[in-house]
């Protein structure tokens, strides 16, 4: 990647996880709806919600990482993003 000032920027990238990060929630987003956003993937096995200092993050953990793969990669090329509650949520 060039950036404007002709530097090259990398992003710095994770190995994958079975265990996703969700930002910008509902402050009162509930384990079940948790679980709706991502039971079209597989099987969700533990979520935490209400995190971070605003609690608006959560996370959510799949049985198996082809699932929390299968789930990033639908929405990095939706052009619906997730959404709970109406408000678009960041994965």
């Amino acid at each position: 990647m060039a950036s404007v000032s002709g530097q090259q920027q990398f992003r710095y990238t994770q190995p994958p996880s079975k265990v996703l990060h969700l930002r910008n929630l509902p402050w009162e987003c509930t384990e079940e709806e948790l679980i709706e956003l991502g039971k079209p993937f597989g099987k969700v096995v533990n979520t935490k919600c209400n995190v971070g200092s605003n609690r608006n993050q959560a996370f959510i953990e799949f049985t198996d990482l082809n699932q929390a793969i299968a789930m990033i990669s639908y929405y990095a090329s939706s052009s619906e993003p997730a959404q709970v509650r109406g408000k678009t949520v960041y994965l």
